[in-house]
């Protein structure tokens, strides 16, 4: 869009300067006092241009160094901006998963379309989908808390883990999720009792949520 504008201003420089001289020559030939052009009312009148065009060339310029600038700025601020959230995401104590259920809310959609209503005894009649729709959900970001308490170094290794024995309040939670998708509600809270790697039992309060784009809940990037 920034390059169109600077074109379309130069060119309405170049259209001001031809049209001036074309008014000024069809002034002449249509004026009963007309005198005849001189060779130097030619050259002045080309240098008029000349100097039009050279005005606008450099407003031109000077315009685009100006957006230029403040691209630049506002690209810089940016990069702060996602430095700045990016290591709060990496480095607070406390455990934070971004995952991708668009897939999931995809699905749901289509069973609302095919006449379930009850989504709850829909899981009551077919005890394995829960388990199997399990592996829609897919794991964008965690951070180093929850790579610790899992055991693993990476993103890939903590999916594949939950991927590879999903437990039963695992599984639950999911269900939960699932449902509040269902019933419209982008964010919910539970219990959550686990057991980590060194075998111990623990317990935690899960906060899930979906962020809204354009007054809609994004389901691709819910934590």
């Amino acid at each position: 869009m920034k390059r169109l504008f600077i074109q379309r201003l130069h060119g309405l420089f170049f259209y001001v300067s031809v049209v001036a001289l074309t008014t000024e020559l069809g002034a002449q030939e249509s004026s009963p006092f007309r005198v005849p052009i001189q060779a130097d009312s030619w050259v002045s009148w080309i240098g008029w241009v000349f100097v039009v065009m050279a005005l606008g060339g450099l407003l031109v310029f000077w315009i685009n160094l100006r957006l230029q600038g403040q691209i630049t700025m506002q690209t810089r601020a940016l990069r702060v901006s996602e430095t700045r959230m990016r290591n709060l995401f990496e480095n607070t104590p406390v455990a934070i998963i971004e995952e991708d259920f668009s897939a999931i809310a995809a699905w749901l959609h289509e069973l609302r379309k095919q006449g379930v209503a009850d989504l709850k005894a829909h899981f009551g009649e077919h005890p394995g989908l829960a388990s199997e729709k399990f592996l829609l959900v897919r794991v964008v970001a965690a951070n180093r808390t929850v790579l610790r308490l899992s055991g693993v170094e990476n993103v890939q290794e903590y999916e594949g883990l939950i991927r590879g024995a999903p437990t039963t309040a695992m599984l639950d939670t999911f269900v939960a999720q699932m449902q509040a998708i269902w019933s419209g509600e982008p964010e919910m809270t539970r219990e959550l009792r686990y057991r980590g790697i060194d075998s111990r039992a623990g317990h935690s309060l899960m906060h899930w949520s979906a962020p809204h784009e354009e007054g809609r809940p994004d389901y691709s990037r819910v934590q």
